[in-house]
């Protein structure tokens, strides 16, 4: 058990409290919390994936749509799918740098978005998609192996087989045919995304193709005609009938041909996919006139130019009508060749027208979008130096107040300390007056009352009695009654103090063994000891707690020996007294009043120490009292 008896403790641990929590109510109030929808986002993301596949113009409404919603509630990840949209519109345009440069800041948008690695992963993915449109096939491959090894990592199946069936192709365009069966299989080892699987599929009927296997070709065609051949994967099948009838074509068997590429068409048309019908119609059209059906051809020629009678079509249109030239000038019929001619003429006018305005609406994006980054960065700039200004004044708010409270808890801490300072005096005057009163009442009893004890004692052994052992007996009473006057004389004030504690410490010890039976007191301290004189009355102080704890052992403790040890060095002076007794729990020490505990604690106060109390039933008990200098 340890007893202080310091008049202030340890206050660091509010000072540190107080200091983080005005630091955490600084530092929450320059952070902005990400109120970003995800509901909104996933919606819009689903958008575009949508519009991915559709026309150019659709493609360049959702952006401006995007757009607006990034002036009205910017945010890192409307950031990337307005950016990513930026690039498949160029990547419709071919213009694949520009593309590659935006999916950079897509992606640089999502630096900040937790969670984004699948996002990140597509992006790479469509960057070696311009990389393999550009012929740099080194590059294409670098970003389809990161896209795919993130996409390992997080698990995503259905996108990894995506990015395979990608390096198929490039491998493909290469001509490293090998590489691009070995991917292939990669991409359809199971089932997954059925699109995936068929586009990866049809890759490698192309491939038998590509090398002479026809049969092979014409065998994985049938496979998956008839593998997938019910209503909800016929749209996906169209170009497997297409790629049977080109096979027959190759064979020479034109009927068969027509055949398959006539399924192909109708499933497109039941599905309204507009331009795989026109290219059918180009090839039956083609096929026929081969054959010399002209009359059958020109129909499905004309077929297709209505499909592609609009606008977004003049390309595709132009397309037919080159071939109608190379036909008509094969016949020498220069009147319609004529005519041709000057249909191509005016679609290259309305390409061309098409071309520019996109080129100027993509400039126009391009600078919108340079001009608002500009807006935004200087928005930025301009809330970064308002969050450095907050800071600050949060910062300087918290020195002040902290200022405040140190200023505060130094004025508690010196007025504790002054009224510890005046409680000690106090004690000291206390003390002081008790052992004057103590030296004056000794004093009197040793000079009034134990010299008139001994005159009485002489005037009784003069007077003759007729009863010896009455006289005998009141000298005894006599003698008995000396002792304990100069007993308690010498308990008021022990006067072998005035020769040093070591001495008056060593007569208590012979006292207390005079006076006692069956115990013994020791003192263990050098002979030479000399306490400091920077602590008034230490001294005294010291012989009294010796004093009161001996006697607690000759009344409590029941042992048999009791050890009083004094050392002091530079740094503090220690006493431990020490005995082999009964012990206590020192738990219920509050509880033994008889300890005396009140009277050695205003003593301990008067000269700053502290008292440690070591007990345990049966193992005795150790009072070590620590004085620091």
């Amino acid at each position: 058990m340890y007893i202080c008896t310091k008049p202030y403790g340890n206050i660091m641990k509010t000072q540190t409290l107080l200091f983080t929590l005005f630091l955490a109510a600084a530092l929450l109030s320059c952070t902005k919390p990400d109120n970003q929808d995800e509901a909104r986002f996933n919606s819009l993301n689903a958008d575009l994936q949508h519009y991915s596949y559709a026309d150019y113009d659709d493609l360049m409404a959702f952006y401006y749509r995007l757009d607006s919603l990034c002036q009205s509630c910017s945010s890192n990840r409307l950031i990337y799918l307005k950016k990513t949209t930026e690039a498949r519109l160029n990547f419709r345009e071919a213009d694949y740098q520009r593309s590659i440069q935006n999916l950079d800041e897509a992606m640089a948008a999502l630096q900040k978005v937790p969670g984004a690695d699948s996002l990140i992963a597509i992006s790479l993915n469509i960057k070696g998609l311009n990389y393999m449109s550009l012929g740099v096939y080194d590059s294409a491959y670098q970003h389809f192996s990161r896209s795919a090894a993130l996409l390992d990592s997080i698990h995503n199946e259905k996108l990894l087989h995506t990015v395979w069936s990608n390096m198929a192709r490039l491998f493909y365009n290469k001509g490293d045919f090998d590489k691009a069966m070995e991917f292939i299989e990669k991409a359809t080892a199971n089932e997954g995304d059925i699109k995936v699987r068929l586009n990866a599929l049809h890759l490698k009927a192309n491939l038998y193709g590509t090398t002479g296997q026809i049969d092979s070709a014409m065998a994985l065609d049938r496979y998956i005609i008839d593998r997938y051949d019910n209503p909800e994967y016929q749209f996906l099948i169209s170009s497997f009938y297409n790629n049977l009838g080109r096979c027959y074509l190759e064979k020479g068997l034109v009927d068969s041909a027509l055949l398959y590429c006539q399924k192909s068409y109708h499933i497109d048309s039941l599905n309204a996919i507009e331009a795989n019908m026109a290219s059918n119609l180009v090839v039956m059209g083609s096929i026929n006139y081969e054959v010399g059906r002209k009359a059958e051809a020109d129909s499905l020629f004309l077929k297709a130019l209505k499909i592609y009678s609009d606008d977004k079509n003049a390309d595709k249109r132009l397309l037919v009508f080159k071939v109608l030239a190379q036909y008509a000038e094969r016949e020498n019929d220069y009147q319609k060749l004529a005519v041709y001619r000057d249909s191509m003429l005016t679609i290259y006018g309305e390409v061309n027208s098409q071309t520019v305005n996109r080129t100027i609406e993509r400039l126009n994006i391009e600078f919108e979008s340079e001009r608002k980054n500009h807006q935004l960065q200087a928005q930025q700039r301009q809330l970064v130096v308002q969050r450095v200004i907050v800071v600050l004044l949060a910062v300087v708010v918290l020195l002040i107040l902290i200022l405040f409270y140190a200023n505060y808890l130094y004025r508690q801490k010196t007025a504790r300390l002054k009224a510890a300072e005046q409680e000690r005096k106090l004690l000291s005057l206390l003390v002081e007056a008790e052992q004057n009163e103590r030296a004056r009442i000794a004093a009197d009893l040793h000079d009034s009352v134990t010299q008139k004890l001994a005159v009485t004692q002489m005037h009784l052994s003069m007077l003759d009695t007729v009863n010896p052992a009455k006289k005998e007996l009141v000298n005894n009473l006599l003698n008995d009654t000396v002792a304990d006057v100069r007993s308690i004389a010498h308990n008021l004030y022990p006067k072998d103090l005035d020769k040093g504690l070591i001495k008056a410490l060593d007569t208590l010890c012979e006292q207390l063994n005079l006076n006692t039976k069956g115990l013994r007191f020791m003192l263990d301290a050098d002979a030479a000891l000399v306490l400091p004189e920077n602590v008034e009355g230490l001294d005294l102080v010291l012989y009294r707690i010796a004093q009161e704890l001996a006697n607690n052992a000759l009344k409590y403790s029941n042992a048999k020996q009791v050890v009083i040890r004094l050392t002091v060095n530079n740094q503090r002076v220690q006493m431990t007294v020490t005995d082999d007794g009964d012990g206590f729990d020192t738990t219920t020490i509050d509880k033994r009043k008889g300890l005396g505990l009140n009277t050695m604690k205003d003593r301990i106060r008067q000269i700053n120490g502290n008292l440690d109390i070591k007990s345990q039933p049966g193992n005795g008990t150790s009072y070590t009292l620590d004085i620091p200098l």
